[in-house]
């Protein structure tokens, strides 16, 4: 029995389920959706909705992987604790980075730069460090994107409190997740989009400009776990379809203007 077989034993079964299912949703939003008819909203919502899951699935992993190595080593030279996390990555596709921060916001050490910038490393009055510090360790939290600090590169922060320090701030961990990796790639159609919001918030869009952003947010009413409605938008009729996630009070929206076209 090699190494890895030994880990995967260890491995809870809870989350042993999870990752099989978010390797089965992945290849599912993977799908060609070419052929996908342009009305059909409801179809084109929910392979949205399992290619975000699944990758949030994947970094819910990484984060409990990651915090468990924080509180395993406790006090860690920064280059040791570069080498743990870059392991946990893994040379990951579709996020940038693992980042550990400490009681005070301050970043002790990430996956991607054996020697972080200091200059960056102050993140204590990042929104997504305040409002995880204090909240319960190892649970997600999905926050809309801010331009990072070092890369200077916008990036959604999924993050994770790390327990172990009694009360006061939690170290936090965080994963740099690019917009783009929780939306489809495929060109639906012209006129269509796919928005990610959090709390009335836009996590990630696929038109991030476009006004029907704020105007399905400020039009609709997210009851029940999915829905579907209509919008006018400058006098153009647009059909709306959502859900909604059981994390991190997650909505998927996929909206679809009515052309000529799309009748």
């Amino acid at each position: 029995m090699i190494v890895g077989e030994i880990k995967w034993l260890f491995i809870r079964p809870t989350m042993k389920r999870r990752l099989v299912g978010s390797v089965v949703s992945i290849f599912t939003a993977l799908a060609p959706i070419h052929g996908l008819a342009a009305s059909d909203g409801r179809m084109v919502m929910e392979f949205a909705f399992e290619l975000a899951e699944a990758r949030l699935d994947l970094a819910e992993h990484m984060l409990r992987s990651s915090a468990d190595f924080l509180v395993s080593v406790g006090d860690i030279d920064p280059q040791l604790g570069h080498v743990g996390l870059q392991k946990i990555f893994n040379d990951n596709r579709d996020f940038r980075a693992i980042l550990a921060l400490d009681e005070n916001g301050r970043l002790m050490f990430d996956s991607f730069n054996p020697v972080p910038f200091r200059g960056g490393a102050d993140l204590s009055q990042r929104q997504y460090f305040r409002d995880t510090t204090h909240r319960e360790a190892m649970q997600l939290f999905v926050f809309p994107s801010v331009v990072g600090k070092q890369s200077g590169q916008r990036l959604i922060p999924v993050t994770m409190a790390v327990p172990g320090l009694g009360r006061g701030n939690q170290r936090v961990v965080m994963i740099s997740v690019p917009p783009e990796a929780m939306l489809p790639k495929s060109q639906l159609c012209p006129v269509c989009g796919v928005v990610i919001t959090s709390d009335g918030q836009v996590v990630a869009s696929s038109h991030p400009m476009s006004e029907v952003n704020e105007i399905a947010l400020s039009r609709l009413t997210f009851s029940g776990e999915y829905g579907a409605s209509q919008i006018e938008v400058r006098d153009m009729p647009v059909l709306v379809h959502w859900r909604k996630s059981t994390r991190a009070k997650l909505v998927y929206i996929y909206y679809e203007a009515v052309t000529s076209e799309t009748e």
